[in-house]
């Protein structure tokens, strides 16, 4: 499966890291929930989203939910989950997974409300993002165009005025 590469031109940021994070984490609890709907087991469909998204060329970043159902049953799996995920803010996710499994109760809901968390936060992201754009177009603006729109604008009047003055 492919990885998020480190290299800092492609990430320009730890948000942007995290971003690219809660986005596979989302299309990959969507997938599962839809794989449990259908009426597969959980560790058959984990195992099948892992395979699907890898093999749809998109860029996984959850390398570390790879899964081998021969060594490790999916309960022990997903408490280790709880406990080792390297955002410790989702491992929350894995311990009601592991929870429900557990006691067989239904993982559907569980999928799509952990999906509609997730779509919320990425929601909140954008739009934190689209209210700090205006301010960093502005900042551009007065860098890079101000400058310049300046020199067009009274180069032609300093030139006027040289020879007006007969300035050499």
């Amino acid at each position: 499966m492919a990885y998020l590469p480190k290299n800092p031109v492609l990430l320009k940021s730890k948000t942007q890291e995290k971003r690219i994070r809660r986005k596979h984490l989302l299309n990959f609890f969507e997938l599962l929930g839809v794989y449990l709907q259908v009426g597969y087991e959980l560790s058959y469909a984990w195992n099948q989203v892992l395979t699907v998204t890898g093999r749809a060329g998109e860029i996984f970043v959850l390398e570390e939910l790879e899964f081998d159902s021969d060594t490790q049953p999916l309960s022990s799996f997903l408490e280790e989950q709880s406990q080792k995920f390297s955002q410790r803010s989702y491992r929350v996710f894995f311990e009601v997974l592991g929870q429900l499994y557990t006691e067989g109760a239904p993982l559907v809901p569980a999928t799509q409300s952990l999906s509609q968390f997730l779509r919320r936060e990425l929601e909140r992201d954008l739009e934190q993002h689209l209210r700090q754009a205006p301010s960093q177009a502005n900042i551009l603006l007065l860098l890079f165009f101000l400058p310049a729109a300046f020199l067009l604008l009274f180069f032609p009047f300093f030139l006027h005025l040289q020879a007006t003055l007969q300035i050499p």
